[in-house]
């Protein structure tokens, strides 16, 4: 981020960055009284980034932040104009003779209203101090101390959010995955089905080629046997027409 990055950069790239700054928006929004939280938000839905949007936030701050006056410095007290007027003529020796009651402003003091002046009262004096000294301001820090966890919220969400959507490319990949898979096994589930079913048709098939086989080789086997039968009857009957027409052949001769 800008506010930590090396202070070490381009002119160029110095008045780009510039440029890019949404500080005009970040005032416009600040004079209506949105907080930094709100303001962060707005800019990032407008797509401005992280960088930019501190950078705007500590440039407003600097702006609208006005320096501490002289009026606003701690001041000490002041000595009572009567003690230090008071002091001198104390300090002094008393001269012989003269009045113990010292005077000042050519006016002598005396009675409980002399004591006042000249030793106030110590709740007197402590008021006194109190109401001159100016508590010390713990505002900057405040200041600072929300200014950095806005920008580390706002970091975390930018993060989160990019985690966010990282994962959910994550499950729709998986989801993908998961879909071709079950569409994949679907398939090896069909061609399976479809190898079984062929080899099945094959199988009864060749049952009935060996069936019409069988019923070939038994119907040769029962003809062989009637052959084996006629065929003796049958080649005596030829040689007794062979004989029978020899006969009638030498007869007509």
């Amino acid at each position: 981020m800008p506010i930590f990055g090396s202070k070490e950069e381009k002119p160029a790239a110095q008045a780009s960055t510039q440029q890019n700054i949404p500080l005009g928006i970040v005032l416009g929004l600040k004079a209506k009284g949105l907080s930094n939280s709100q303001i962060i938000e707005i800019l990032q839905r407008d797509g401005y980034k992280t960088y930019q949007i501190f950078d705007a936030l500590s440039q407003a701050e600097l702006k609208s932040a006005s320096p501490i006056s002289a009026e606003q410095k701690p001041a000490y007290p002041q000595p009572n104009p009567a003690t230090q007027s008071v002091t001198p003529s104390i300090t002094e020796s008393p001269q012989p003779g003269a009045s113990p009651i010292p005077e000042f402003m050519g006016e002598n003091i005396s009675g409980p209203s002399a004591n006042a002046q000249l030793f106030p009262q110590p709740d007197q004096e402590f008021k006194a101090q109190t109401e001159t000294e100016v508590p010390v301001v713990g505002e900057p820090t405040d200041a600072i101390t929300e200014k950095i966890e806005e920008i580390t919220e706002a970091v975390i969400d930018e993060k989160w959010n990019e985690f966010i959507v990282n994962v959910n490319k994550i499950i729709a990949w998986k989801e993908r995955t998961e879909a071709r898979m079950t569409a994949l096994e679907k398939r090896m589930d069909d061609l399976k089905a479809s190898v079984d079913q062929l080899q099945k048709a094959i199988a009864e098939k060749i049952g009935e080629y060996d069936k019409h086989v069988t019923d070939v080789g038994v119907e040769i086997k029962a003809m062989e046997k009637v052959f084996q039968k006629v065929l003796p009857t049958f080649t005596a009957n030829i040689n007794e027409l062979s004989r029978i027409t020899e006969e009638l052949k030498d007869k007509k001769v």
